[in-house]
This record gives C-alpha cells, sequence and structure tokens, in this order.
C-alpha cells in the first residue's frame, strides 16, 4: 500500500479518543483485569493503575476547554438534540470517498 496526499477541508477539525480500560487503570471489575493475571496469559505488562485519568477527568476536560473549547463537531452523524433525528454530516461523505479513494487508488 502506498501513501496518497489527502487535503482536508478548510472546517475539518482533528479528534481524539483513547481506550478507557488502558489510561483509567484500577479497573477490577473488567475482562481484561481477570485476563492480565490468569496464568499462562499472553500480556506482558499489566495495566494496573494505568495513567489514573479515572481520577484525573476533570483535568482532561478543562484542557479540551482551554484548547478547543466546546464545539459539538464529534462524531458524522448530526443529532438533531429536539427530535432525535440523526443525519449524516458533509465530513461523513467526504470521509467515505476519502477512504474509498486511499483503498482504490494504485
Amino acid at each position: 500500500m502506498t501513501a496518497h496526499e489527502v487535503h482536508f477541508p478548510d472546517l475539518f477539525s482533528w479528534g481524539t479518543s483513547t481506550s478507557a480500560y488502558q489510561i483509567e487503570g484500577g479497573n477490577t471489575n473488567s475482562d481484561w483485569w481477570r485476563f492480565e493475571r490468569t496464568d499462562g496469559t499472553t500480556v506482558v505488562e499489566r495495566c494496573d493503575d494505568a495513567c489514573d485519568s479515572w481520577h484525573g477527568y476533570e483535568e482532561d476536560l478543562d484542557n479540551v476547554e482551554w484548547t478547543l473549547g466546546y464545539r459539538p463537531k464529534f462524531g458524522i452523524v448530526a443529532v438533531d438534540r429536539v427530535s432525535f433525528e440523526r443525519n449524516l454530516k458533509p465530513s461523513a461523505t467526504w470521509y467515505a470517498n476519502a477512504t474509498r479513494n486511499f483503498f482504490t487508488t494504485t
């Protein structure tokens, strides 16, 4: 697979995501917690307290607020807050085309 130059729309906004178990830590009520401690596990390093973001979530939200402000731009589907109707945002079409072109262009 080769890399292709991709141009993002002017108002495109990057987002972030994370894995709760890997950053929260201390989640003893989890399949992964048990799996890490099972004899013969393939896990090389246990999560244990991880980054402990469970106790630092308020700071994380403050950082998002100061960096980006509160903007309802997450996802590719817009939800009408009155009717709860779901509609694709223009970014959904752009994303579909970009990924389709990336994987089909040689």
